[in-house]
């Protein structure tokens, strides 16, 4: 089994993990526990992400909070570990929590390397290394867009240049389901694009309610541009609904 990278192995990594939503679309599941808690595999889904990070050798991995917070820092509180609390978690969005989150990290750690996630992806630890090791300071993953993986999307242009950002919600009739990669939700990026302009862009209070791929998308956010990252057909899931929840589970119970 491969161990946790030792500190002078790779760069120095800290990571956001977005938790503070109420999860409503999994219900009677999130009736007692937010969905970040929910177990695949023996696991939670936070607790996978946790370990994965671990893995990877950061040195800070910053949980958002809201809804259920408590819960959520009994079950993954440990070394390394902080939490920041959006309060208005009820009426914000996650453009805002990722705000919340960068803030607390920039605060607490020193890190060359910052990664982003939304709470509720399952994913393989493979994918999380396939983007610490590639060769570009900010990184997302996809994977082609199709109707049973639907949800926000990226348009990509040369180099895998990512061209345009749309969470679903702002999809238009224009929408090209050839032309789209559905984001996986996992980005990793320079402290200069974590802590500058993602940061600025995110904690505008006129995106309070705005989502993070609303924000990714302004102008001036990256400096050098996103470049996307496949899956190359290693396994995750949003969880978004009790059908995600039954595939995740089915792709990463026991063996």
């Amino acid at each position: 089994m491969t161990g946790p990278a030792a500190p002078g192995d790779g760069p120095r990594l800290g990571a956001v993990i977005l938790a503070a939503g109420l999860g409503t679309r999994l219900g009677p599941h999130t009736d007692h526990r937010p969905k970040c808690l929910l177990d695949v595999g023996g696991l939670s889904i936070a607790e996978r992400a946790r370990a994965a990070l671990a893995e990877a050798g950061a040195r800070a991995t910053v949980f958002v909070v809201g809804h259920r917070a408590a819960q959520i820092r009994r079950a993954v509180a440990g070394p390394g570990v902080g939490f920041a609390v959006n309060d208005d978690f009820r009426t914000t969005s996650t453009a805002w929590s990722a705000a919340v989150g960068l803030r607390h990290l920039a605060r607490t750690a020193e890190v060359d390397r910052v990664v982003l996630i939304e709470g509720d992806v399952v994913f393989d630890r493979a994918l999380l290394r396939s983007l610490i090791e590639a060769d570009a300071p900010d990184v997302t993953l996809v994977e082609p867009w199709r109707p049973e993986i639907d949800g926000s999307t990226v348009v990509l242009g040369p180099d895998d240049r990512v061209l345009a950002w749309t969470h679903t919600a702002d999809r238009t009739d224009r929408f090209s389901p050839g032309q789209s990669w559905k984001l996986v939700n996992l980005h990793v990026m320079s402290p200069q694009t974590a802590f500058g302009g993602l940061l600025e862009a995110a904690a505008d209070p006129g995106h309070r309610t705005r989502s993070l791929e609303y924000v990714l998308g302004r102008e001036g956010i990256s400096h050098a541009g996103f470049r996307a990252v496949p899956t190359r057909g290693r396994r995750w899931v949003e969880v978004d609904d009790g059908a995600d929840l039954e595939r995740a589970r089915a792709l990463f119970g026991p063996s």
